[in-house]
């Protein structure tokens, strides 16, 4: 999970920044990580990947509420409830170990799937546009949860770094990442194709809980991404992951027009309902 040093950090340079004031990473110390700045707000750059993504006194306050709430919806789950959805804010999937970017700060859904994994395997499938690098980082040696991302293409679309599909795993973790990149543009039908292989995926490892990372930034017209899929695309997405019959923990990432945002949402989760009811 995330490391003592970069928790600690976050909690004591958000605590420390006076009410309105943002600071942004402009220091990238990576060539020598054993000697980090002494200031707080240059050693920023420290702990992140990018240089948009603020702290201020809200943003500890705010990730570490996210957490919480995504652990009480776990626990929803654990007590026999088969789908709960964790509607939070900031996103969390590019959190990764000890860094912070992509406006995540705590990556929410892989903490609820290291404490889901104590009681049995678990999946997690990222369906946000961009690649959740932040649980590929947190997993990559790990063989009992399962990450799955489908994203576009890192070559040219953030992380930029990471989301290829030879990262496969590491060590233990060897053939437990899988990561499906797709062009810059796809049709809806051809989406479908690739969420149908991922769910194969994640049916051939049995996992015991499954966590939808749930984008919807792969809407039409989403500024931060170049898909196109339409309110009844959700509803198919819904349909396909919830025919796993798996107790599910949905947890929100990006999805960044508010003006299709909420209808997107309401046909996802309708299409989840549709394939829940008998017969």
């Amino acid at each position: 999970m995330h490391s003592g040093d970069y928790f600690q950090y976050l909690k004591k340079v958000c605590s420390t920044l006076p009410e309105k004031k943002s600071i942004y990473p402009q220091v990238f110390p990576i060539r020598n990580r054993t000697r980090p700045p002494k200031d707080l707000a240059m050693r920023a750059g420290y702990y992140c990947i990018d240089t948009f993504t603020p702290l201020n006194q809200n943003a500890f306050l705010a990730a570490r509420a996210a957490v919480d709430c995504t652990l009480t919806a776990a626990n929803a789950v654990l007590n026999n409830v088969p789908m709960a959805y964790s509607l939070v804010r900031p996103p969390g999937h590019h959190a990764e170990h000890n860094a912070f970017g992509g406006f995540c700060y705590f990556n929410s859904s892989a903490v609820a799937a290291h404490y889901l994994s104590r009681y049995g395997k678990v999946a997690v499938l990222d369906v946000d546009f961009h690649h959740g690098n932040g649980t590929q980082d947190i997993f990559y040696q790990r063989s009992d949860v399962l990450t799955v991302s489908i994203h576009g293409n890192p070559l040219t679309n953030y992380p930029f770094f990471s989301g290829f599909e030879d990262e496969k795993g590491e060590g233990e973790g060897k053939g437990f990442n899988v990561n499906i990149a797709l062009p810059d543009n796809i049709k809806a039908e051809n989406y479908h194709a690739h969420l149908k292989q991922a769910l194969a995926v994640i049916r051939r490892f049995a996992p015991r809980y499954l966590i939808i990372a749930l984008g919807l930034d792969t809407a039409k017209h989403d500024p931060t991404g170049t898909w196109s899929l339409m309110p009844d695309d959700f509803f198919e997405n819904g349909r396909l992951i919830s025919a796993t019959k798996l107790p599910t923990l949905i947890v929100q990432e990006g999805g960044y027009r508010t003006k299709t945002l909420g209808e997107n949402a309401r046909r996802f989760f309708e299409g989840f309902a549709s394939a829940q009811k008998p017969g």
